[in-house]
């Protein structure tokens, strides 16, 4: 689809009604017409709302499969109840409007960014990184298709940015997967696809555009496969068209993931007017603030707040993976990110993630309890993860 539509000459967009069988305003339906009145000899029209704003507010700017057909088209010719008008990636023009063509190319391309890329093809991890964010928001009547609906944008990405790879959707560059993403509400799962991947969950997710460097401890040693072995480290991770065409549906869906892990202490901060808060164990139900408790001493405790992916969670089976806890001196660092696991069986699947960020030092490594903090053989992060 990504070459279809890139190659196509223009393409449709019917961008009216609430679904594909409304038809063509203009066409196959008739369409909306302006209002006028004559007051003491002065006829005055009624004005009809700019192409985005209509667009904006429109079914189709909502569904998943219609947001490579508007992100990848070089020319669209789009269809609301109001008229037809014309838009590439630089110029806009309504039928309804004579505009001076200079005006028009001066106005166009800010405007429409949440539509089409600036430029044709995204040129950094940055951009890549937003237009996932923006298609994570956007409904699948299945599921199914979640990976399918985004396929031309991620292989056109591939093929356009040097270096950048893409695995079950998530953004590979050198050898760092991007698993720096959350829900700001939990999320409802898509157990079709891994959870580690925001494919495989249904919701709007705030992707970072920056993923994490290696340091020399501890982030962990992450690999891909089956359930049974890792294939590929993600420096040699195949190009999409090779995954799909030389692999099978689960040969790559699990992470293998060796590192250290925390334990994980989970407590509610209930408020009350007048009152201090106060800190209580967690449990299921509770719509109180939900936090993360670590010890880094004896005497130091921080305290975070979870990204949840979910809900549902069994407390007894969370661990925390550092990604980043620490910089290549070993030292603490003042911003930190942990993935949460729960044990589902013979593997682990995410279920959100902790960060914070510290405005004074951090307790050095040796202040670190050798109890609090472990070194697994491997940690099978798949199935699930």
């Amino acid at each position: 689809m990504g070459s279809i539509y890139s190659h196509a000459e223009f393409t449709i967009i019917a961008a009216a009604g609430k679904d594909a069988t409304y038809g063509l305003p203009g066409i196959s339906r008739p369409r909306r017409q302006k209002g006028k009145e004559i007051i003491t000899g002065v006829a005055l029209l009624e004005g009809f709302p700019h192409t985005f704003y209509t667009m904006q507010r429109s079914a189709w700017a909502s569904r998943g499969w219609t947001y490579q057909e508007c992100f990848l088209s070089p020319r669209r010719l789009v269809f609301t109840d109001n008229g037809v008008s014309y838009l590439c990636n630089s110029l806009h023009s309504m039928e309804s409007e004579i505009i001076p063509l200079g005006w028009i190319q001066k106005s166009a391309g800010s405007l429409f960014q949440t539509f089409i890329p600036p430029g044709f093809y995204p040129d950094s991890m940055g951009e890549a990184c937003r237009r996932l964010a923006e298609y994570s928001s956007r409904k699948l009547t299945n599921g199914d298709d979640a990976l399918n609906a985004i396929l031309g944008i991620l292989q056109t990405m591939e093929n356009s940015v040097k270096g950048l790879r893409f695995i079950w959707g998530n953004p590979i560059e050198g050898d760092n997967l991007l698993l720096q993403w959350h829900h700001k509400n939990p999320a409802k799962r898509r157990p079709q696809f891994p959870s580690w991947s925001y494919l495989g969950w249904e919701g709007y997710c705030d992707i970072a555009c920056g993923i994490p460097r290696r340091h020399a401890l501890p982030v962990p040693d992450i690999k891909v496969g089956d359930s049974q072995k890792p294939h590929y480290t993600f420096d040699n991770v195949p190009s999409l068209s090779i995954q799909m065409s030389d692999h099978g549906e689960d040969e790559l869906r699990y992470l293998h993931a060796t590192g250290p892990i925390i334990g994980v202490q989970l407590r509610s901060i209930r408020r009350q007017e007048g009152c201090e808060a106060t800190l209580h164990p967690f449990c299921q139900g509770s719509s109180d603030e939900i936090y993360a408790v670590f010890d880094v001493s004896p005497d130091n405790h921080i305290l975070a707040r979870i990204h949840f992916d979910r809900r549902n969670i069994s407390v007894n089976s969370i661990i925390g993976m550092p990604l980043d806890l620490q910089d290549s001196t070993g030292n603490y660092k003042r911003d930190a990110w942990i993935l949460l696991l729960e044990k589902c069986g013979e593997i682990y699947e995410r279920i959100g993630y902790v960060s914070w960020h510290d405005s004074y030092p951090m307790p050095s490594k040796d202040a670190r309890p050798s109890q609090d903090i472990q070194l697994l053989k491997k940690i099978n992060a798949g199935g699930g993860l």
